[in-house]
């Protein structure tokens, strides 16, 4: 399980990024053309993405190296955590601004 999750924290970290700036960028066109989108709503989708980026690249490069197969599970779950929760931003972000009924 720990070289799973290493090789996951390592190796595919720019697939995590370009997939979340690609939904990212359909929900703006979606945004855009269904529903009225304002620039703080707009702002709110590129800062919760330049968050989750950030997170990830910071856990691979700086944080990953330090941790190695004798590393404690523990130590390599909580940076999974960090990851999920940054993710968890990104996707509540998406769904409040595309999914938002118009009152």
């Amino acid at each position: 399980m720990k070289k799973t999750l290493l090789l996951l924290l390592g190796k595919y970290r720019t697939y995590f990024v370009l997939g979340s700036g690609l939904s990212l960028v359909i929900c703006i066109f979606y945004a855009y053309k269904y529903q009225s989108i304002n620039f703080g709503e707009l702002l709110t989708l590129i800062i919760s993405w330049a968050f989750f980026s950030s997170i990830i690249f910071n856990v691979s490069y700086v944080i990953a190296p330090s941790i190695s197969e004798d590393s404690n599970i523990h130590d390599i779950i909580s940076r999974w955590v960090l990851v999920l929760c940054s993710f968890l931003i990104l996707v509540y972000s998406i769904i409040n601004i595309c999914f938002r009924q118009n009152l």
